[in-house]
């Protein structure tokens, strides 16, 4: 793809990765916290795809952590630059299935496992990622 057209791509993803921060924060203020955990997740995920994108590379899978060290293969800069936050992603990378399914976790359903401590820590994690791909991009997101 050409440079504009991967820049329009990524800032695609990161748009859509604010919108998955929006929804954490939401539904944290009304007490859902394991969706609030997961929606972190998946705004995190997608702010880092942004970044393949923009590198004209195709991301695989839904390891932020992963998506942030396979970045050394795509672009080294973009790698040294999102290490920092390797185990921010490993934390989020936590809320991506038990947060969803009520057998992931034994004789309890995500609702009742969930506080608001991981639903804060998840968004601020979270947030903290798609402000330094905000910044990569130089968004006016």
């Amino acid at each position: 793809m050409s440079e504009a057209k991967n820049r329009y791509e990524a800032e695609r993803w990161l748009a859509t990765a604010l919108k998955d921060i929006e929804a954490a924060q939401v539904l944290r203020r009304e007490g859902i916290y394991s969706l609030a955990c997961f929606h972190a997740q998946q705004a995190a995920e997608k702010a880092v795809k942004a970044l393949w994108h923009l590198s004209d590379a195709e991301p695989w899978g839904h390891s932020v952590q992963k998506l942030i060290g396979d970045l050394r293969e795509v672009d080294q800069g973009l790698w040294e630059r999102m290490g920092e936050f390797a185990d921010k992603a490993a934390y989020l990378d936590k809320m991506y299935i038990p947060t969803r399914y009520p057998n992931s976790i034994p004789d309890l359903t995500p609702d009742q496992v969930y506080k608001d401590w991981e639903a804060e820590l998840a968004v601020t994690y979270a947030r903290s990622i798609l402000e330094e791909v905000k910044a990569i991009l130089g968004s006016k997101v």
